[in-house]
């Protein structure tokens, strides 16, 4: 039986290797962190904490506020998701939910820890008031479990500069696909979210299976 060496137990890693056993392949998955499943790997202190159930709000929703600062700059808008579909994910009559911004890692890093969990408390409160005023059956049943930045995502997850999506769509962006190959280096096959837009999940699962079909 051939053997693979799979670098990296994120989720193409992990496909890669379901993969590569299914193909009749002995694989060994090789992950420097204590757990596996890369930027999905999770943490439990992330998003805010609903006294109530959400479950007739819109699940994801984008609305209007009051101007609140953001890192080095002003909006005017908050894009919210919701996890009632998942009941283990908050007790009952509770609700766990995230709101969400682009966030620049640089601006991030250069803050000091007391700066840094500053600017974390102050954008916390801040959502929370524009929140409330979108939803006033809310106020007062709001609280703030995390906030998470990029340093957070590189923390937890090993992501590079905290990004958790490998590419931005813009008007002029090309749409190109890496296949996975190296000239001149021999045996090596690349899969994960960077190889093609828009990156994310679909993108790591696709090319760690393709990744083994080439091998084939």
């Amino acid at each position: 039986m051939k053997k693979i060496l799979i670098i990296g137990g994120g989720i193409a890693g992990l496909t890669a290797g379901i993969y590569a056993q299914k193909a009749g392949f002995q694989s060994v998955i090789v992950e420097k962190h204590s757990i596996t499943g890369g930027e999905c790997t999770g943490w439990d202190r992330k998003g805010f904490h609903v006294d109530g159930d959400l479950t007739g709000y819109p699940q994801d929703f984008a609305f209007q506020t009051e101007k609140l600062q953001v890192e080095d700059e002003q909006t005017d808008m908050i894009s919210y998701k919701h996890y009632c579909y998942e009941p283990a994910f908050a007790p009952v009559g509770k609700s766990i939910m995230i709101v969400y911004f682009p966030a620049k890692y640089q601006w991030w890093k250069e803050k000091k820890r007391e700066q840094y969990m500053a600017e974390k408390t102050k954008l916390g409160e801040d959502v929370i008031k524009g929140v409330e005023g979108r939803f006033p059956e809310l106020q007062g049943k709001i609280r703030v479990l995390d906030v998470a930045t990029p340093l957070t995502y590189e923390r937890y997850c090993g992501a590079y500069k905290g990004s958790w999506m490998s590419f931005g769509a813009t008007p002029k962006a090309k749409q190109m696909i890496h296949k996975g190959r190296i000239k001149g280096i021999k045996n090596l096959y690349m899969a994960g979210q960077w190889l093609m837009p828009p990156g994310g999940l679909p993108s790591a699962l696709l090319t760690g299976k393709w990744a083994i079909q080439r091998i084939k």
